[in-house]
């Protein structure tokens, strides 16, 4: 079996690792309710109102059957009244809003909900993985560029960009019916699927070639590349959370602040399309220093992030002294992860707030 051949095997293999992207919505709304851009919109002072479970079970199955998504894992909310602000840091209910599409709405589907047959190719038909078709989406080879492309299958896969159209005008219409609660909700599922496809693992099956393990070639190659490809994703995540965890402190905190002049933008099939764009340029980006870093870590066989083997102090390599021997080359590294990070989330602000803006900015909506 020649080179290629073996890439387009591993690659077969690489897309089993789970779809969260950056671990945890809810510390990228912490970090943009903790800026000027937050402060200066008043809307976030309003309140929404949370109906009654039963009330909200009633909606749940009515919107389960629209989206094609398995209603018995949405979990009620707490009823209650609370500030919008609170309420996209689930302040009342402990838990924010916009991390329930990773509790199980999308995994354990039927063959209905995949009629490309997508998900053998993104995490397979059941179990936590099984959700990676709605999160991710690669958009296939690029020609020009068929190394730095190279995906299985060539054609794109993935239903990301749909879902966030779909969900979209759901909340849009919530929003004609005067229902704040249920126009909020979807909103920020609708948010969830635009801040996945910002990460570049997402929309890159395997960032930067040189992550796969060469030397493993003629032994056990594909299962490796599966690993090492997960170990890589996983690693990426882990550092960034803990940076987005350390809120005002974090080197990433000033990354979601908002430009002075910018502007709503509407959702649409071309915002979506400029996400991908953005994020795929990203790849190479995040994938070369997180190679620098990590490489020998990442490819020991006993090291299995996804599968809790093996851990990164990631606090130490995001505050290590680059005058201490041998760390200079990891601090390099770190921040020039970071400083890419740093415009992806930029984006994710922008969009965040965008959506937000629309759905604030019209007075037929007083909330149900």
């Amino acid at each position: 079996m020649n080179r290629m051949s073996l890439i387009i095997a591993a690659l077969f293999f690489c897309l089993g690792a789970p779809a969260h992207a950056w671990d945890e919505h809810a510390g990228l709304m912490s970090q943009m309710m903790d800026t000027n851009a937050a402060k200066s919109r008043s809307y976030l002072k309003n309140s929404v109102v949370i109906p009654s479970e039963d009330e909200q079970k009633k909606e749940i199955e009515i919107l389960a059957k629209e989206l094609d998504v398995n209603a018995e894992k949405i979990p009620t909310e707490k009823p209650g009244k609370l500030s919008i602000k609170d309420y996209l840091q689930g302040e009342l209910s402990g838990t924010a809003t916009i991390d329930e599409p990773d509790m199980g709405m999308d995994q354990d589907l039927p063959d209905s909900t995949d009629p490309k047959n997508d998900r053998p190719w993104m995490g397979g038909k059941t179990g936590p993985t099984s959700q990676g078709y709605r999160h991710m989406f690669f958009p296939g080879i690029e020609w020009l560029s068929p190394i730095r492309t190279l995906q299985i299958p060539f054609r794109s896969i993935g239903q990301s960009p749909e879902r966030i159209l779909k969900i979209h005008a759901i909340s849009e219409k919530f929003m004609q019916d005067k229902n704040l609660y249920w126009a909020l909700r979807t909103r920020l599922w609708e948010l969830h699927y635009v801040q996945d496809l910002h990460q570049p693992f997402h929309v890159m099956q395997v960032p930067y070639i040189r992550m796969l393990p060469w030397k493993d070639l003629f032994h056990g190659f594909v299962a490796r590349s599966t690993q090492v490809v997960a170990n890589f994703h996983y690693a990426y995540e882990g550092l960034i959370r803990e940076s987005v965890n350390e809120d005002h402190l974090s080197t990433l905190a000033p990354c979601f602040e908002l430009p002075t002049s910018s502007a709503a933008t509407p959702m649409n099939e071309q915002v979506v399309h400029e996400i991908v764009v953005l994020a795929r340029n990203s790849a190479r980006q995040i994938g070369i220093p997180l190679y620098q870093l990590w490489d020998k870590e990442m490819k020991d066989p006993t090291i299995n992030l996804p599968e809790g083997m093996g851990a990164l102090d990631y606090y130490s390599y995001l505050h290590a002294n680059p005058e201490e021997e041998n760390q200079k080359a990891a601090v390099a590294a770190v921040e020039d992860l970071l400083k890419t990070t740093c415009e992806l989330m930029k984006h994710v602000s922008l969009l965040t707030f965008s959506e937000l803006d629309q759905l604030m900015s019209t007075s037929i909506i007083t909330g149900k």
